[in-house]
């Protein structure tokens, strides 16, 4: 019982932490990908203007801090899904000591 709740205590926030990192890396990847292909990003811009017209572009902002609130949200979802579930189940135990 202690080790689930010493894992459940470490994982949030590795879960707000490790992810966004990582996929701040991944951008940074992204982009030294994207400089060393540029005749064809330069093909695929001119793709993009005449798409653009057509469907609606969104921007993708891949900023470390955006990443970071967004998995703060995330993981403050995930701990209060958790939460809620855990004293769900203690109200339906407890019911069902006091039928019994």
């Amino acid at each position: 019982m202690q080790a689930m709740l010493i894992i459940a205590v470490v994982s949030a926030p590795a879960m707000l932490l490790v992810i966004p990192c990582v996929r701040s890396r991944q951008g940074h990847h992204a982009h030294r990908v994207n400089d060393e292909l540029e005749p064809i990003t330069d093909r695929i811009q001119e793709i993009e203007t005449i798409a653009g017209s057509l469907v609606e572009k969104t921007d993708d902002h891949n900023s470390f801090g955006e990443l970071f609130i967004h998995q703060m949200i995330e993981t403050i979802e995930y701990v209060l899904g958790t939460v809620s579930n855990t004293a769900s189940y203690l109200r339906l135990w407890a019911l069902s000591l006091a039928h019994s």
